[in-house]
């Protein structure tokens, strides 16, 4: 239980930082969280960055209807391989985005708008973080004693 929440911890994390969020209906993101993958958690991160991106931005549910129309009821192919899905992917890039994904998704690209998380409260979960109080303890000393050193040469 305690990987399982590691891994919907970790994912979430991922996802938020490239302005996603974590879909109960992913198979991938379902697959991932109960350990039933070898998958990377960035190839997963960009997977569902790349969903957003055809089903917001491309139309993607429309045409897959047209190619399961193409399927099923015209009875002829038009060049397609693979699924219905693959070959709809397919088509919505060709038609949006010259045949690639962007480099940056549209929600990328206004960075301020997107909440960056803070690492590490995210992963202890927002309690403290010892780590933040030593560090801001060694560095006020540090300055002090600095400070102390300089105001000496000048008496």
């Amino acid at each position: 239980m305690f990987k399982k929440k590691n891994r919907i911890r970790k994912l979430k994390l991922n996802l938020k930082k490239r302005g996603l969020e974590l879909r109960k209906d992913s198979a991938l993101c379902s697959s991932y969280i109960n350990g039933k993958t070898d998958l990377d958690i960035n190839y997963i991160v960009q997977r569902i960055g790349e969903m957003k991106y055809l089903y917001e931005y491309c139309d993607m549910e429309n045409i897959k209807n047209q190619v399961y129309n193409d399927y099923v009821f015209n009875e002829y192919v038009k060049n397609y391989e693979g699924t219905i899905s693959t070959q709809a992917e397919k088509i919505a890039l060709e038609k949006h985005s010259h045949g690639v994904y962007p480099k940056i998704f549209p929600w990328e690209k206004n960075k301020s708008e997107i909440d960056e998380p803070d690492d590490d409260k995210e992963l202890d979960g927002g309690g403290i973080n010892i780590f933040k109080i030593i560090r801001t303890i060694v560095v006020g000393y540090l300055f002090g004693f600095g400070l102390m050193v300089i105001l000496s040469k000048y008496k």
